[in-house]
């Protein structure tokens, strides 16, 4: 989702202000559902999926899934709570849900960029999240303030100024500005050019004032369009669902448009239909494993309800009897004088009756037994015995419970052990089947020279290479840089040299350099730091040396960089998909861009949590290509899927 996307269903939604919270579900470790009542509209769930999507359901699910500490802790803080407000952060990819109660003010904060996260605070402080984490700008920790992320601009409050001003700082074309400065994302920014008739392509330094005019204008119009008049619609190509947008687009008018009656049914209807397109039958053995774990996670969950319950009851115990010594005058009178009374005008005659500074709350005849107020707490009493009989009686129970909860919790350190070795068994039993599943092999495609490097062809159509190692950096720059390529690197080290070859063509033009640069980032070390963005820089071959000045010391696959070098900021994203080199089918790797020029159908991937070789696999299914020549081109490190186009069949 993108901000655009927030802005549509934060407004949307509005009218479900003052629906009741029901219950928390944890249905996967990066998904979470709020399930709310609304009077005269029924009851609907709020699903978020970490980093991805959220929208409000159109009905509710059965989730049977074990409760989860999350879930547990959300069911607490919000259990009887009323929705309150409703509201995207700023023009950022964060949308807020906020709840009143009586003891206070909670918040669930959806994450929707980058990896994502949902977080729950109380009073501004951060109670659990998804993810605890410590970054250089803000750390979500328990019991700290919760921070929002670095704010963009705010295009629902920017001024013209301001807009001219994210316009005029640029040195991009006027599509990847809009993207950036604007934070519209590719699509929408393509849409406001299209719109305004600027071509997209055009730097922006170039652009007339007129036609920065009709930018911001178009902007706003695309804003009010989506918050106040939307027209939420399934995008479609052929019987495939493509996209879901708030508002039909004139850039993807060749596609055909279904119409649906909320954008959180469009994207309900479309990250479901996305999501059962990549699900593969689940192994038998794996299967009886995923099972067996969640009978034991149910359990153990079970276990340490009851858990809190024994400790709560043993403290409660202790506190009985301490209050009953620390107050032992008048509750030896109390209980003479409730003892008369009983047996004079019967157990009626005691509800409410207060003397001696204790109150009766309730009673129970049958057992004998009253609660009453005694200074900030309650205690229990028994009528046939005095102040020590009653004490120890409270005593007794805080030791009941306290062996029971010892019971309890060696039950669960015991389920716990059981837990981890059954899931080195299903690491290991998952492990075995993507094996048995990898020998499916398919044939090689043919090995093409430039392979022995990592390789990408730019959307303008120059080779581009990069090194594999410190051993490769050298033997490509010696052996491949000649005077009309560009060389171009990562502004870390640990980063691939990479030359795009002119080749044929005139020059090596500025969308080639800045997707050599994506590469270089991309496939560096910056992977698996998973920042949102990085540095590269281009040079001409001449300013490349391997010869240092006198007393320096250069280490194998680095060089000298002599003079002025071009910088260029890019996003940490990479995409994967077929495409035919030379006569021949291969499975690229590279920049966004240059894959989705070249390949009829990709995934695009940024850094993330989830195994590359579960992606390895599922691409190599759908390529019909050898594991290890997708696994090859993948960035190194954990990724998450974040866009993809794939063929159905």
């Amino acid at each position: 989702m993108t901000s655009l996307d927030c802005l549509a269903l934060a407004r949307e939604l509005q009218p479900w202000l003052g629906a009741r919270f029901e219950k928390a579900f944890h249905p996967a470790k990066d998904e979470l559902v709020l399930r709310l009542r609304q009077h005269g509209q029924g009851t609907r769930e709020w699903r978020v999926k970490s980093g991805r999507w959220a929208y409000l359901s159109q009905g509710t699910k059965d989730w049977s899934e074990p409760l989860t500490h999350f879930a547990t802790q959300l069911r607490s803080h919000l259990d009887g709570a009323r929705l309150t407000a409703i509201r995207q952060v700023g023009f950022d990819r964060v949308l807020e849900l906020e709840f009143e109660r009586a003891d206070g003010r909670h918040v669930v904060a959806c994450e929707l960029f980058g990896e994502g996260n949902v977080v729950l605070t109380r009073e501004d402080k951060v109670v659990q999240a998804l993810h605890f984490i410590k970054v250089q700008h803000r750390a979500i920790q328990p019991g700290q303030p919760y921070v929002h992320p670095p704010s963009r601009l705010d295009l629902q409050h920017a001024t013209d100024a301001e807009l001219h001003a994210g316009l005029l700082r640029s040195k991009a074309d006027a599509v990847r500005t809009l993207a950036t400065e604007w934070n519209l994302g590719g699509q929408y920014a393509e849409e406001v050019c299209a719109r305004a008739g600027v071509e997209k392509k055009r730097k922006v330094s170039q652009l007339t004032e007129d036609e920065r005019n009709r930018l911001c204008e178009t902007l706003r119009a695309l804003l009010a369009q989506a918050s106040e008049r939307p027209e939420p619609v399934i995008v479609r190509d052929g019987a495939q669902m493509v996209d879901c947008t708030p508002v039909p687009l004139a850039t993807l008018e060749q596609h055909s448009f279904e119409a649906r009656g909320s954008f959180s049914q469009a994207l309900e209807d479309y990250f479901t239909a996305h999501a059962k397109q990549h699900e593969q039958p689940e192994d038998p053995r794996v299967k009886v494993v995923r099972e067996e774990q969640e009978r034991l996670q149910r359990l153990i969950a079970s276990q340490e309800e009851s858990l809190a319950q024994f400790d709560a009851e043993q403290q409660a115990g202790r506190a009985a009897g301490d209050l009953l010594y620390g107050h032992f005058p008048q509750a030896e009178s109390f209980l003479a004088q409730a003892k008369d009374r009983a047996r004079k005008e019967g157990w009626p005659a005691l509800e409410g009756w207060a003397a001696e500074g204790l109150t009766v709350l309730r009673t129970n005849p049958a057992e004998g037994t009253l609660v009453a107020k005694l200074g900030e707490g309650e205690v229990e009493l028994a009528l046939d015995r005095d102040v020590h009989g009653n004490a120890e009686r409270q005593y007794e129970r805080a030791k009941k419970h306290r062996e029971k909860a010892e019971g309890a919790r060696a039950a669960v350190a015991q389920r716990r052990v059981e837990l981890a070795e059954l899931q080195k068994e299903g690491s290991k039993l998952a492990d075995k089947v993507a094996k048995e599943r990898a020998k499916r092999r398919f044939e090689p495609t043919k090995k093409l020279w430039f392979e022995t490097y990592r390789w990408f062809i730019t959307s303008e159509g120059c080779l581009a290479l990069g090194g594999r190692d410190a051993q490769s950096n050298d033997k490509l720059v010696k052996k491949h840089l000649e005077t009309n390529d560009r060389y171009v690197h990562a502004d870390l080290q640990g980063a691939p040299s990479v030359i795009v070859k002119r080749g044929m063509l005139p020059e090596i033009g500025e969308a080639s350099l800045r997707e050599a640069a994506e590469f270089s980032v991309a496939y560096s070390k910056a992977w698996k730091s998973r920042i949102g963005q990085g540095e590269a820089y281009w040079v001409t071959p001449e300013q490349v040396s391997k010869t240092p000045m006198p007393g320096e010391y250069l280490p194998k696959g680095a060089f000298i960089i002599r003079g002025k070098r071009n910088f260029l900021k890019v996003p940490l994203r990479a995409a994967v998909g077929p495409c035919e080199v030379e006569g021949h089918r291969k499975v690229m790797g590279g920049p966004v861009g240059a894959v989705q020029a070249r390949a009829s159908e990709w995934v695009v991937v940024e850094p993330g949590t989830d195994d590359p070789n579960a992606l390895a696999n599922r691409l190599s299914e759908r390529f019909q290509v050898p594991l290890e020549e997708v696994q090859a081109v993948l960035p190194p490190g954990p990724l998450r899927v974040v866009e993809e186009k794939l063929r159905e069949g």
